[in-house]
C-alpha cells in the first residue's frame, strides 16, 4: 500500500539561515509540534552527546499524525565553527498498522527519498509517495532500526501508547546492507506522560545483540503474537463460563432431588396418619349387663 508523505526540512539555507520548509498540506500545528519536539528538543542534546553523523526519530501526534525522518549533522560551518543540522522529516497523516509500521521502519532504515539543496531555498516542497522500500535509491544513508524496536513500536500501538522515539546510528555503523546483522545501541525513548497525564509512559529500553535480517519486516507469526494473547484469554473466559455454568446446573439438580425427597415424605407421612387414627378410635363392643335379669326371675 502507497504512503502519501509530506515534507518538511529545517536546515540553515545559503544566504537565508535557518528556515522551515514545508508541503502546503502540513497543518500549522503539525509545523509548530515538528520544530518544538523534534528540532528544538533534539538537536542541542545529540550535538553534545553523540558522535554519530545521523540519527532517525518516530514521533506519533495522534492517531492520524505521525512524523519520521532523520537529522543529519555532517556539514560544518566554518563561519560559526558548529556543525549544521538537516532535519527531514515526513508527516503521514492515517493511522498506521502492522504492515505500515514495518514500511516505516524500513524506510527510516534505508534512507531518505531525495533531499532538498542547502542552497536551493523554495517556499513550498512537493509531497512524497512511499510506494515499495526498494523501489528507490536513498539520498543519504539511514539508521538501524532493529528486531527490538519494531517490537517495542507494535506493542505500544496495540496497548494504546503514544510513540516518541530517537534512535542515533551507531557510529561505526556506516551504510547499512543487508547481510549486516543488527547491533545493539542506545534506544532513547521519551516519556510523553508529563506531557500528558493520559498516556501511560514508554520504558527505555536497552537493546540485546540479536542476529536477524536487517532488510526484512517482521514475521506476520511474530506481529500478532499478542494477539493471540487475546484469543488466549477468550479462550480461558469461555472455559470459566462452562465451568461455572456446570456447577451451577449441579447445584439446581441437587436442590430439586432434595425438594423431591422432601415431598414424597410429606406425602408418605400423609397417607399413614388416617389410618392410625381410625384404629385408636375403633373400640371393641361392649357387652350388655344383667341389671334386669332379677325382673324375669321370680
Amino acid at each position: 500500500m502507497d504512503l502519501p508523505l509530506n515534507l518538511l526540512v529545517y536546515t540553515s539555507f545559503t544566504n537565508v539561515g535557518f528556515e522551515l520548509l514545508t508541503s502546503e498540506q502540513v497543518p500549522l500545528d503539525i509545523q509548530q509540534t515538528f520544530l518544538k519536539k523534534v528540532v528544538f528538543r533534539y538537536w542541542k542534546a545529540f550535538e553534545c552527546r553523540n558522535h554519530s553523523d545521523r540519527a532517525a526519530y518516530l514521533l506519533q501526534v495522534t492517531l492520524e499524525d505521525w512524523l519520521f525522518g532523520w537529522l543529519y549533522n555532517d556539514e560544518w560551518d566554518n563561519t560559526n565553527y558548529s556543525h549544521i543540522p538537516y532535519f527531514i522529516c515526513y508527516h503521514l497523516t492515517k493511522p498506521l498498522h502492522s504492515f505500515q509500521v514495518e514500511k516505516v521502519c524500513a524506510c527510516l532504515q534505508k534512507g531518505p527519498l531525495t533531499l532538498v539543496e542547502r542552497h536551493k531555498f523554495s517556499n513550498s516542497l512537493k509531497p512524497l509517495i512511499l510506494k515499495d522500500v526498494s523501489s528507490y535509491q536513498e539520498a543519504k544513508p539511514g539508521v538501524l532500526i532493529s528486531w527490538e524496536t519494531r517490537q517495542q513500536i507494535h506493542m505500544n500501538l496495540k496497548q494504546g501508547k503514544f510513540i516518541d522515539l530517537f534512535i542515533p546510528a551507531k557510529e561505526h555503523e556506516g551504510v547499512i546492507e543487508l547481510s549486516l546483522p543488527v547491533e545493539s545501541q542506545e534506544l532513547f525513548t521519551a516519556d510523553k506522560s508529563a506531557l500528558n497525564p493520559t498516556l501511560l509512559p514508554l520504558i527505555p529500553v536497552t537493546e540485546k545483540r540479536r542476529i536477524s535480517e536487517v532488510s526484512l519486516p517482521v514475521e506476520s507469526q511474530e506481529l500478532f503474537t499478542a494477539d493471540k494473547s487475546a484469543e488466549n484469554d477468550l479462550l480461558v473466559l469461555r472455559r470459566n463460563f462452562i465451568l461455572l455454568l456446570g456447577i451451577g446446573f449441579g447445584v439446581i439438580t441437587s436442590l430439586a432431588v432434595i425438594v423431591f425427597i422432601y415431598v414424597f415424605f410429606q406425602m408418605t407421612s400423609s397417607q399413614n396418619q388416617p389410618n392410625k387414627s381410625l384404629w385408636q378410635n375403633t373400640s371393641p363392643p361392649t357387652t350388655p349387663q344383667p341389671e334386669h335379669f332379677g325382673n324375669f326371675v321370680r
